[in-house]
């Protein structure tokens, strides 16, 4: 499938959803969810450059940013700022690690 028409309708599926929700919101006295933010498809397809709006980065979910904070050339000297493990059932292992960097 063509990857125009894939984002297409992924966007327009995305819209369709959020227009149904809000409408089943309005529709009730008081509303027990809380709807999310709605986005433009643009907003939702563009690489982001300061926040993520999904986990993603964006729905190609791609993880990607077009930032040049970190690159090649320094990438070499980020150092663990924290790090922590969560550990798997009764036993601890590498499952559900976490670290930042500075």
């Amino acid at each position: 499938m063509d990857s125009s028409i894939l984002r297409n309708t992924l966007a327009a599926a995305l819209l369709v959803s959020m227009g149904c929700a809000t409408a089943l919101a309005q529709q009730s006295a008081t509303p027990q969810i809380s709807l999310a933010p709605a986005f433009t498809a643009q907003q939702l397809l563009t690489p982001p450059t300061d926040n993520w709006i999904t986990n993603g980065g964006s729905l190609y979910n791609q993880r990607y940013s077009p930032l040049k904070l970190i690159n090649r050339d320094n990438v070499a000297g980020l150092k663990a700022l924290w790090r922590t493990g969560m550990g798997l059932g009764t036993s601890f292992g590498n499952a559900g690690q976490a670290q930042n960097i500075e």
